[in-house]
């Protein structure tokens, strides 16, 4: 009986031991090593409304255009129209990696004004004001996150009215022009809905006639009037995202 007493005390010993040298071996457990949440891309995909302030300058070439039938097309001067100019814009992006389509619209009035003395007569003042300038255009883009590179093109309109003095007579003629443009910018998100950006656009609007009711000959008569434009604008946008559009 003491024999068995006896190894089972050793039995108990051991056990105690070979637990006790395992605990130590193992140490305390740690908990699993997480990596940190990284931030969700920025993403462009959404539709935006904003607005815009900046200047615009167009050179334009005016010609003696048609008179009693005849096509003079002779060469009376040029002028620069200029002046401020402030509007709103509306565009849809669609993001997929790092490019960006979009579609947009905008609108700007404008107080762009030029004149110039005919060089073939210095009673003649020729003299433009522009109202509005007008685009629709498509963008393509690169994205660097919340930095967005773009170009776009597309159709551009402007409207103005284009006045003749010549002592004690004045005449003018309204006109709505269209044309083309190119452009070029770059935006950049302050938050998931708000973006700024800065942008260089040239709209060509090619040559049109100007008519003037011409009361000497009772034979109306006309200038060819050609108009190149630029335009640099700031402007800030709100976008509202896409349905299931990551939110950070």
């Amino acid at each position: 009986m003491n024999r068995l007493y006896c190894f089972g005390a050793v039995i108990v010993a051991a056990a105690s031991f070979a637990t006790a040298s395992w605990g130590a071996d193992m140490g305390v457990r740690q908990p699993a090593y997480k990596a940190p949440p990284m931030a969700a891309a920025y993403n462009w995909t959404g539709c935006y409304v904003g607005g815009h302030v900046g200047y615009g300058w167009a050179h334009e070439q005016w010609d003696y255009g048609y008179y009693a039938g005849t096509n003079y097309n002779t060469d009376y001067g040029s002028q620069t129209t200029s002046g401020v100019l402030a509007g709103g814009q509306v565009g849809c992006n669609y993001q997929t990696g790092i490019w960006v389509f979009g579609l947009e619209g905008d609108f700007s009035w404008t107080d762009a004004k030029g004149n110039h003395v005919d060089p073939f007569g210095g009673s003649y003042h020729h003299s433009t004001t522009l109202d509005w300038v007008a685009t629709a255009t498509a963008r393509l883009g690169i994205a660097f996150d919340r930095s967005l590179l773009y170009v776009k093109g597309g159709a551009a309109w402007d409207s103005g009215k284009y006045n003749m003095f010549l002592s004690p007579y004045s005449y003018s003629d309204r006109l709505t022009r269209t044309g083309w443009t190119v452009g070029a910018g770059w935006e950049y998100g302050l938050t998931p809905n708000w973006s700024v950006k800065l942008e260089y656009n040239y709209l060509d609007f090619g040559k049109d006639d100007v008519w003037w009711d011409y009361q000497y000959a009772n034979d109306p008569w006309s200038y060819h009037v050609s108009q190149k434009m630029h335009v640099v604008k700031g402007g800030i946008n709100y976008r509202f995202g896409a349905p299931g559009y990551p939110r950070y």
